[in-house]
């Protein structure tokens, strides 16, 4: 995972939210990721693709709601790997 803001309330966060999925389309296959067989992102170099797409929308927020309201943060990648045994040969929703 990769931390990018930092926000004084949830409602800045998803105002933030909003306005990146203008930009980003969520169509993970998630059966892929059960596989074992997702594709790695590049998660610093999205954001510095995404970051002047939402510049203005930031820059709207922090005079509504204060130039303290959101800080964009230079941090590190957080490496989550989960230990799996043996991934599912079959995999089906349950709706």
């Amino acid at each position: 995972g990769l931390p990018i803001f930092k926000v004084k309330t949830r409602h800045i966060s998803g105002l933030i939210e909003v306005e990146l999925a203008k930009h980003i389309a969520d169509k993970t296959n998630w059966r892929t990721l059960l596989k074992g067989d997702g594709e790695p992102i590049e998660l610093q170099d999205r954001f510095a693709e995404l970051l002047p797409l939402v510049q203005d929308k930031i820059a709207e927020i922090k005079q509504q709601f204060g130039e303290d309201a959101i800080e964009v943060l230079s941090e590190t990648i957080t490496d989550l790997s989960y230990p799996v045994q043996q991934h599912p040969t079959k995999i089906t929703s349950h709706n």
